[in-house]
């Protein structure tokens, strides 16, 4: 128990050493009641420090279930430093500062199809020109169709490709980023239904990730496992989702009454759990109603997130967790409840993963479509990392913008300059709010029908880029400091946020104006 450093102890020990002077002063007339001064702070003491020790330690507990403890016998492993801000090696303590690109064959279609059309001698090409311009991280996406075509298996051929990959990783020094199996390559027969809400479908993936995790825990060109990319809980249209709802329901207020209590109004015609329908997607402010349904969205992610977690640690206690979010806030000015929110929340995923990982485009604003639109941007970036910081580290694990043509999803053409410089403008403005980068993609993707098309490092004959180029430079500088320290705590107020749009509206409104001062925020969550 540390008493010395409880912050109790050491406001007792003021009290204890004032109370000593006093005795010194009035030994011989108060004694009796000095000494009971004397006794007050002490059980004091022992109060508060019991109570907060507590605390300290259930939060370890928590902290510290599920998160990594790579084998510092294992040479290249990568950890959460010291400083539970930065990478490191946890073989020498070295610093690592994960600076790299979201990868696949750009001449696989669109979506790519990297496994289906595996070619070793391609990636073998792309990971050289990876480590021509330093990169140390490649972020990767298995796919349902290659790893796991039939049920309760994962195929022994994908496996196999991926053995070829993570050789050609450690042969150009990459660190591999690998994403949860996405249907990019299209959907087996036993997939049906929905990923985060459907048994048999959680229960394929919760296989996968033991399998992954026991034939790949002690591999060191593994930087990190990612759950899964840009995960949303959807707003009802699934049976399973919605009975899932209705358990979570009788679960909280166990009876109708206590729910037509908390509901009030709104619940006049509500007879039984059975029968509750999901609310409409839209907002209304202070219903009761939609609030619950925002807050099962984030114990259904959570719980979703858990289940994958537990999967994985079941062999591979080495390798570092974490899922690649977009859209993490609450506050995001946008008129769809479940757009401005997708339900998976940094803060209540926290005692789960080992880092946090962002996905940010200006798509919101152009960088260019006026005078501040890159400031803008820049601030909204910086809004969405002070958000999702949770005392954990902080991947921007996509990022990017396109240059060299116009892309089906913005008419205006951009160069290359453009390009490369809205890329490092992020990346400098994100230093102290960042510790890891991972841009969006290697290279342009003629079939593509969004920025992908002209996003690249290289162009898609493998020709550097100017950002390439930038990028390579920007590798070999000192790009991690300490986290900014806040200067001012914003709290929101969850349910007016999750229920009300002028509330969302505002909110979104003065944080902007706090950044656009150079105010450096810190957010505080309140859910009465």
């Amino acid at each position: 128990m540390p008493l010395p450093g409880c912050p109790a102890f050491q406001a007792a020990r003021k009290i204890i050493e004032t109370v000593v002077m006093m005795l010194d002063l009035r030994k011989r007339y108060q004694q009796g009641w000095a000494l009971l001064c004397l006794m007050l702070p002490i059980m004091f003491l022992f109060a508060s420090c019991r109570q907060e020790t507590e605390i300290q330690e259930e939060g370890a507990h928590n902290e510290t279930m599920y998160e990594a403890k790579p084998d510092k016998s294992i040479q290249g492993l990568i950890g959460v430093a010291e400083d539970r801000w930065q990478f490191a090696d946890v073989a020498t303590g070295e610093a690592f500062v994960p600076f790299g690109a979201n990868y696949y064959d750009p001449h696989t279609g669109w979506a790519p199809k990297l496994w289906e059309q595996f070619d070793e001698g391609a990636v073998e090409e792309h990971f050289k020109q990876l480590k021509s311009i330093h990169a140390n991280v490649a972020r990767v996406f298995f796919t349902v169709m290659s790893f796991m075509p039939e049920s309760n298996a994962v195929s022994e051929e994908g496996l196999a490709k991926f053995d070829q990959m993570i050789a050609l990783a450690k042969k150009y020094g990459i660190k591999l980023l690998m994403s949860g199996p996405d249907l990019w390559e299209g959907q087996p027969s036993w997939y049906g239904g929905n990923l985060f809400a459907s048994e048999n479908i959680i229960r394929e993936y919760e296989h996968f990730w033991t399998v992954i995790g026991e034939k790949y825990g002690n591999e060191p060109a593994i930087f990190a496992w990612d759950l899964y990319n840009e995960p949303q809980i959807g707003w009802g249209g699934n049976y399973e989702s919605d009975d899932k709802w209705r358990n979570w329901l009788q679960d909280k207020y166990g009876s109708m009454d206590k729910l037509k209590q908390a509901w009030g109004d709104g619940a006049e015609t509500e007879q039984d759990f059975s029968f509750i329908d999901v609310p409409e997607r839209a907002y209304k402010k202070d219903d009761m109603k939609l609030y619950d349904y925002q807050l099962f969205r984030e114990d259904a992610a959570a719980a979703w997130t858990e289940r994958m977690v537990k999967a994985i640690r079941t062999h591979d206690q080495n390798h570092l967790i974490t899922i690649g979010m977009v859209n993490p806030i609450p506050f995001e000015d946008v008129s769809d409840p479940a757009i401005s929110f997708v339900g998976f929340n940094p803060h209540k995923l926290q005692h789960l993963l080992d880092f946090m990982s962002v996905h940010y485009y200006p798509l919101k604003m152009d960088p260019w479509a006026a005078p501040d639109s890159m400031k803008r941007e820049l601030n909204r970036m910086l809004m969405w990392l002070r958000y999702s910081y949770v005392g954990k580290p902080i991947m921007i694990g996509e990022f990017g913008w396109y240059g060299g043509g116009s892309v089906d999803t913005n008419a205006a053409e951009r160069s290359q300059e453009e390009q490369a410089e809205w890329c490092k403008a992020l990346i400098e403005a994100s230093i102290g709010n960042s510790t890891a980068w991972a841009t969006w993609p290697v290279y342009d993707t003629p079939d593509a029908t969004d920025i992908s098309k002209f996003g690249g490092l290289f162009d898609a004959d493998g020709k550097m880029k100017v950002w390439g180029s930038v990028f390579g430079q920007l590798s070999q500088q000192e790009l991690v400091k300490p986290r900014e320290n806040g200067e001012q705590t914003i709290t929101l107020p969850m349910k007016s946020l999750y229920t009300d749009y002028d509330a969302q509206h505002q909110m979104f409104s003065d944080i902007m104006d706090l950044l656009n001062k150079g105010v450096k925020l810190n957010f505080k969550l309140d859910y009465n």
